[in-house]
């Protein structure tokens, strides 16, 4: 049905006889029923993420959270950089 509508509206915009108000006034509403179609889109989307998102734990939320909890293995590769930093620093 929409389809149809805008296939109507770009044949008459199209068209050599319309005058200049009526060419403009098509235009604004092809525009709007565009901008409708991205919006309700975009709706249809976030709401479909926001029902099957599940919620996420947020026990770690800083370092020193790190060591206090057991389900993330942490450390660094003994022959790395970060391991050759880490005994020359401390």
């Amino acid at each position: 049905m929409v389809s149809h509508k805008l296939g109507y509206t770009t044949a008459d915009f199209c068209a050599n006889k319309m005058n200049h108000f009526m060419d403009c006034v098509k235009f604004f509403l092809a525009m709007w029923w565009f901008f409708t179609l991205i919006m309700v889109s975009s709706y249809t989307a976030n709401l479909a993420t926001f029902l099957i998102v599940q919620e996420m734990d947020h026990s770690i939320k800083s370092l020193s959270d790190l060591p206090k909890q057991t389900r993330v293995r942490y450390g660094c590769v003994d022959t790395g950089s970060t391991a050759a930093f880490f005994r020359v620093s401390l």
